[in-house]
């Protein structure tokens, strides 16, 4: 029965693909963030739901785009900065740990295929989207894909929050994870994506592009689309509670404010999440008796206890550790064969990278975010139109990130990777230029020419 439901699924996309490629690009951002927080084999053995799916548009895409080929004749090959990173990521991430493995263990399972080669199925999704975006109405399209997803993802993490019994049967039946069985008793939410951390980085990401689009393009998106995601993504990031992505708000947002203009849409943004704040005081609340004690018993915390756990965590378990495999590190298992019996969870990116690729994989991380940001910059230095705009989202998102990498394995969370890399596509697709005309003089000169962002309304 799942085997036909693909058919027909990939029959029906490949044919409307055929007059709208840009379709393709919507359907898998719309169901990649909807069924992302689904477990591995839930529903097809080994895989992950939107695996399946973003391998099954994939090959979609790639036999319309071998038929296109052959009707055009041959085209160049352009390779992207975003190319060169992911290289350079995937090398030093996937490839060398990878054979490592191999190497120690005789062979690997498909767990660690998985887990090495992740960042796969984010240049495939990047590859899709660049691929098929070409104009402003299927940049619309998929911009729109993005906000419904976010929308009914934030909805569903409201309705968690104030415990409809529905939703929660929902999850625990299609979204079970060790974040959920936590839930309750840490006094957070989880939604769709299956950890809290995931949730607060994917609204925080969904604020600052909706408040990034109001000011830089008003006649993309319909404001008031941009309002409603803005406001639920604001009152769903509260229940979330979580510390880092409240520190990558308030970076991205002090990168809005430093532009007058700009700083109403933060203000809003601000107000928003206060509004969340009052409506679901308790969570709040109960996550600063955690981190800092309750007021009145003598015992507060100057500094919360995540970071105090972090830094235990970091150097009485985890340097020791990585300073006698400091090269190559330890990949996924190995540590728990050769019996260091470690259990916890790295609760950082970049020691995340030290304990499973060692410096190998830490370096090629920070190089490919050094690559991709160059990149980015001359793009919106040099760049006009659209192109520019996502530039300046994908450099935000890239710094927020980064800097919320130190507390968590933030680029690989659910919603989150996929955001990042959807707005890496949109800042290199090749959009059509509009034809306008507008007079100066005595002569005719194309209005992209005269004034390249009055065309696009930027600015």
């Amino acid at each position: 029965m799942i085997g036909l439901i693909i058919f027909v699924g990939a029959f029906l996309l490949f044919t409307v693909s055929l007059r709208r490629p840009a379709i393709l690009a919507a359907v898998l951002i719309l169901l990649t963030f909807l069924v992302s927080g689904m477990a591995r084999g839930s529903i097809v053995p080994l895989f992950r739901p939107n695996e399946i799916i973003l391998l099954l548009i994939f090959c979609v895409y790639v036999l319309r785009k071998t038929m296109a080929k052959q009707q055009a004749g041959d085209y160049p090959f352009n390779i992207s900065f975003i190319d060169k990173g992911f290289l350079v990521l995937l090398l030093g991430t996937g490839i060398i740990p990878l054979i490592r493995t191999f190497y120690l263990s005789g062979g690997f399972q498909f767990k660690d295929i998985a887990t090495y080669l992740g960042a796969v199925q984010y240049f495939l999704l990047y590859k899709i989207v660049s691929g098929v975006v070409k104009n402003k109405r299927d940049l619309k399209m998929v911009l729109y894909a993005f906000m419904v997803a976010g929308m009914i993802v934030s909805f569903l993490a409201i309705l968690e929050a104030l415990h409809v019994q529905f939703v929660e049967d929902l999850l625990w039946q299609f979204y079970p994870s060790a974040h959920l069985t936590k839930a309750q008793s840490y006094t957070r939410v989880v939604s769709i994506l299956g950890s809290w951390g995931g949730l607060g980085a994917f609204c925080a990401i969904q604020i600052l592009v909706c408040a990034l689009l109001l000011f830089r393009h008003k006649g993309l998106i319909d404001s008031r689309l941009l309002y409603a995601c803005m406001g639920l993504s604001a009152l769903a990031f509260v229940p979330s509670v979580t510390i880092a992505p409240a520190v990558g708000l308030l970076i991205g947002g002090l990168y809005l404010f430093s532009e007058r203009k700009r700083r109403k849409y933060i203000v809003l943004a601000l107000l928003l999440v206060g509004i969340g704040v009052w409506v679901f005081w308790p969570f709040v609340q109960n996550r600063l008796t955690l981190q800092f004690g309750e007021v009145g018993n003598g015992e507060l915390n100057l500094v919360p206890t995540t970071f105090t756990h972090r830094l235990m965590l970091w150097s009485e378990i985890y340097l020791p550790v990585i300073r006698q495999n400091f090269i190559f590190g330890y990949g996924a298992d190995i540590p728990v064969e050769i019996g260091l019996g470690i259990t916890t969870t790295q609760e950082s990116q970049y020691f995340g990278l030290l304990y499973q690729s060692g410096v190998i994989g830490l370096l090629a991380h920070l190089a490919y975010v050094a690559i991709v940001f160059t990149g980015l910059l001359r793009t919106y230095k040099t760049d006009m139109g659209f192109n520019k705009i996502f530039a300046e989202i994908s450099m935000v998102l890239l710094v927020m990130l980064s800097i919320m990498g130190i507390a968590n394995a933030y680029f690989t969370y659910s919603g989150v990777g996929e955001s990042l890399w959807l707005f890496y596509a949109l800042s290199v697709c090749a959009y059509a230029v509009p034809t306008a005309e507008v007079k100066t003089g005595s002569k005719s000169i194309p209005a992209i020419a005269r004034n390249p962002l009055k065309v696009f309304n930027v600015g």
